[in-house]
């Protein structure tokens, strides 16, 4: 039996690994052939089988042996030769296809395979008449064309059904020998694409697309990236808004509040734009006097200085101050 651990490829139908002798094709020779079988089942692309995994030895084929000799004296007729056993085998006896959330199979390559019948050890696989039958929800067929005799391949399954066989018929020398070939859906949550596909769409398909790293999903009639504002959960950055995708269509300016400092280009700012000011807002630089009339009446408010100390002016609602290095030298007005 095979001691090593073996590796079967669901897609070519290799076994790698094999030792002890054991090999996939028939050798040469009339000694009896054994033949052991192990499944392979997986989501993956290949499977790993141990050597536990292999069933005991059986024949599978072997020459008849010759009839007794007759007693001495008058010699009697040889016995009849034993006929040779007729067996069918298939080179993919299952097989996984992916299908998506609904159970629509996204591709059927791969699930064929050929069927070969034995006469001993002799092949007579182009010499039967071929014909098969599915399980229910399964179409499969295989040739019974010369030259194609025996090869087998499933292209359809309904989308309710998960599993299903095909089982391949060979009559030959008026009998009729059978072999299975079974298959098994492993189904995704959604597949990896470059372009959206546009065939076996279905609502809820959903595909992420490498070209531009998003995940798409089928809404009935359209596919779509985008997510509902409703269901957006959490606060966004400003890392995560494009420059310049805010328009000023999309602000409320009656609402909008800057908490921050604001990025206000020079000059944008006229005298429209101003409601209020506050003159102690004022703090520093000239003002145009050409540009500027001051009206209104105020006893109290009205205080202009030309310096702190030294030689200033000072102007109040009642008072006029001239000073000099010295002092105050002119006052008009409220002398008092």
């Amino acid at each position: 039996m095979p001691s090593a651990t073996t590796t079967y490829t669901f897609s070519s139908g290799a076994l790698a690994g094999l030792n002890n002798g054991w090999t996939r094709t028939i050798p040469a020779g009339t000694d009896p052939l054994y033949v052991s079988v192990a499944t392979a089942f997986s989501a993956d692309t290949t499977d790993t089988i141990t050597a536990a995994e292999w069933a005991s030895a059986v024949i599978l084929a072997q020459n008849g042996t010759n009839g007794t000799n007759g007693t001495n004296g008058t010699n009697g007729t040889n016995g009849t030769n034993g006929t040779n056993a007729v067996s069918l085998t298939v080179s993919r006896p299952s097989f996984t296809l992916f299908a998506y959330a609904d159970g629509t199979v996204s591709s059927y390559t791969g699930a064929s395979g050929q069927a070969r019948l034995y006469d001993g050890t002799t092949d007579v696989t182009e010499s039967a008449t071929w014909s098969s039958s599915a399980s229910t929800g399964i179409t499969g067929t295989v040739s019974n064309a010369a030259g194609t005799k025996g090869q087998y391949s499933i292209t359809a399954m309904t989308t309710a059904v998960d599993t299903g066989t095909l089982t391949i018929n060979a009559v030959y020398g008026s009998v009729t020998y059978t072999g299975q070939f079974s298959v098994a859906k492993a189904k995704g949550g959604y597949e990896i694409v470059s372009t959206l596909p546009t065939t076996n769409l279905f609502a809820g398909r959903v595909v992420f697309r490498t070209t531009d790293n998003k995940l798409f999903r089928y809404t009935g009639s359209a596919w779509t990236s985008a997510v509902s504002n409703t269901d957006v959960d959490g606060v966004m950055t400003r890392d995560q808004i494009a420059a310049g995708a805010i328009t000023s269509a999309k602000l409320a300016t009656n609402e909008a509040v800057i908490t921050g400092t604001a990025q206000i280009a020079n000059g944008i700012i006229n005298n429209a734009k101003i409601s209020d000011l506050n003159a102690d807002k004022l703090t520093a630089g000239s003002i145009d006097i050409t540009s500027v009339g001051i009206t209104g009446t105020s006893t109290t408010n009205f205080s202009i200085k030309s310096s702190a100390s030294g030689e200033r002016i000072e102007m109040s609602s009642t008072t006029i101050r001239i000073y000099d290095a010295n002092g105050l030298r002119v006052k008009i007005g409220n002398l008092a």
